[in-house]
């Protein structure tokens, strides 16, 4: 972890799920900048058919999927509805056997410009302002999902049949 405040590094010894605290006068117009390490990780769940899940630091990602909504029930007030995807999601990604998170790239996208001193903003689920994202090859040959995998009751499997 780095930490500079108005452009001079300070000495930090962070200890994971403990809180850093910063003691000292804080006058208007200081600025902070915190770098936390953003490692790329994977999650394989060995009884999901070894699925693999992708983190950046405490970030998970998803490969963005396209939604049909059907309403199966329930009132006009609180319908219940099912979600079919609309675009191909089942897909085996190239993993590099040694180092698997050497398969992935970083990808920064220019994003909207920092927002006025005293302001905020956040910027969620919008394919359009994301300025990040990972990219990682797909399984060779390969460009509509590994058949095998099917949607099921209220799960995904691999098809045994």
């Amino acid at each position: 972890m780095k930490v500079v405040i108005n452009g001079r590094p300070i000495a930090v010894h962070p200890r994971p799920l403990t809180y850093l605290r910063v003691l000292r006068t804080w006058k208007d117009g200081d600025q902070i900048r915190i770098e936390m390490p953003m490692r790329i990780s994977l999650t394989v769940r060995r009884s999901n058919g070894d699925s693999v899940s992708v983190s950046r630091g405490p970030l998970t990602y998803s490969l963005r999927i396209g939604e049909q909504w059907v309403r199966c029930g329930g009132p006009d007030a609180w319908p219940d509805c099912e979600v079919f995807p609309t675009t191909p999601w089942n897909y085996g990604l190239v993993l590099d056997e040694a180092d698997p998170t050497a398969s992935f790239e970083l990808v920064r996208k220019p994003g909207p410009q920092p927002p006025p001193q005293h302001e905020a903003s956040f910027i969620c689920d919008d394919i359009t302002t994301t300025e990040l994202r990972i990219e990682v090859r797909l399984r060779e040959g390969f460009s509509g999902g590994i058949l095998e995998w099917r949607c099921g009751e209220q799960e995904v499997h691999q098809n045994t049949t």
